[in-house]
């Protein structure tokens, strides 16, 4: 079974919430070391249990409402890659996660 029936379903549920982004939830808190933004999303939503924790695999908005946030995560990007380059180039790894920069917004 579907949530929504078709895409004017997703419409109105975003538009319902009247805000300018929704992102989706989970019921894990993931990174599990960032305790703040893990209590600031308990707070915030006291009654949910089951997707109260911030997802970044899904969000919408308002194009020119969701800009500001892309561009803050592509600069959050382009400076956790600047700051870590040796670490980057040692470990062949990039831990930088859109996950983290979209929790502490």
């Amino acid at each position: 079974q579907s949530l929504v029936q078709s895409p004017m379903d997703i419409v109105a549920r975003f538009t319902f919430y009247n805000a300018s982004l929704v992102v989706g939830g989970e019921a894990t808190s993931y990174p599990h070391w960032q305790n703040e933004e893990k209590g600031f999303e308990n707070a915030v939503s006291p009654w949910s249990r089951h997707h109260q924790h911030l997802n970044a695999g899904g969000f919408m908005g308002r194009i020119v409402d969701v800009i500001p946030y892309l561009k803050y995560m592509q600069q959050d990007y382009e400076n956790f890659t600047i700051t870590n380059a040796e670490e980057i180039k040692q470990r062949g790894r990039n831990f930088w996660r859109d996950q983290t920069v979209w929790r502490q917004m």
